[in-house]
């Protein structure tokens, strides 16, 4: 069975991988699986080799991944490291890039959630956190669209973050703002999920 050679994606730190039994990856918007298994399934009529994922957050959800599908291989991206992170955080600029027009913002949002761009998302925690305390102080909210965005951003960042260090999910936002003293935990082991 040919398995997809590394190759560089987008992501800060992030490769496209070989995917083995046991592995631990991100999935596109499924975020973390576990590779669970490489088997032959049957969909339909069509039989195929398939990479069995279970997100580590969905235990009940399975996702069947074509060994073959090249376009869905290109989403699999691995784990940053501890000093990836350390090194993103600390190069993020405390400021916010906003966009004014209501409806391309929301569509930059739909890009960094699929793209699960690091950079973009952190960036976009920044400018939402500062864009909220902004608007707290005039007595208001933030619109809805960016109140979804914070959270999903907010929930993909931690998701990651949490799984290399020590870290409550209180204290993301403190930590992307680099106000958060965060020991590195040892890297994943099968126990850690």
């Amino acid at each position: 069975m040919d398995r997809p050679a590394r190759r560089k994606n987008k992501i800060l730190g992030g490769n496209i991988l070989k995917l083995e039994k046991g592995g631990i990856l991100i999935y596109g918007v499924h975020g973390i699986c576990r590779v669970e298994d490489v088997r032959t399934e049957i969909f339909g009529q069509i039989k195929g080799e398939y990479y069995v994922l279970r997100p580590v957050y969905e235990e009940k959800e399975t996702i069947y991944l074509p060994v073959q599908n090249e376009k869905l291989l290109s989403k699999v991206t691995e784990l940053v490291s501890p000093e990836d992170i350390l090194e993103l955080v600390s190069l993020m600029p405390s400021e916010k890039d906003w966009i004014e027009d209501d409806r391309k913002r929301n569509d930059n949002y739909q890009k960094i959630l699929e793209e699960r761009d690091r950079t973009a998302l952190v960036k976009t925690v920044k400018g939402l956190e500062l864009r909220k305390q902004e608007m707290e102080k005039q007595g208001k909210r933030l619109h809805v669209w960016d109140e979804e965005m914070r959270k999903k951003a907010l929930k993909m960042l931690y998701e990651e973050i949490s799984l290399i260090f020590d870290l409550e999910r209180k204290d993301l936002v403190g930590f992307l703002f680099s106000k958060v003293q965060v020991p590195v935990r040892s890297l994943l082991s099968a126990e850690d999920i």
